[in-house]
């Protein structure tokens, strides 16, 4: 699991992002600036939340995936990390972030035949 450490710089960001995300409900994009602003103030469980709210506001967004492919990932919760990023990868199989990041955490866990298929070209 990493670390995920408590920034004081982000406090006040995460607590304006929360307001705007609850302003503005259906808007993914505004409830994953919350999640990350969330994360970096190092209030995971928020930020979990606000991620998945933007995935069940777009269910097909790459971005919402990703992002919260990585929140889980600092976590601690690696299997579900994984999933969620090889549904990302199934929507965008080209971008070499999520191949890596997915293939990294693969790695992590000792799949070394599934990384491997991640992390080639």
């Amino acid at each position: 699991m990493t670390e995920v450490p408590e920034d004081p710089d982000y406090r006040e960001l995460a607590q304006q992002a929360v307001v705007e995300a609850e302003r503005q409900p259906h808007d993914a994009t505004v409830l994953l600036h919350a999640a990350m602003m969330l994360l970096h103030a190092g209030d995971t469980g928020q930020s979990k939340r606000f991620a998945r709210a933007a995935l069940s506001v777009d269910p097909a967004s790459f971005s919402a995936l990703r992002t919260l492919s990585g929140i889980l990932d600092a976590i601690g919760e690696r299997g579900e990390a994984i999933s969620i990023g090889k549904e990302a990868i199934g929507i965008a199989p080209a971008n070499a972030e999520i191949r890596l990041h997915v293939g990294a955490m693969l790695a992590a866990e000792r799949r070394w035949k599934e990384a491997a298929e991640h992390l080639s070209v």
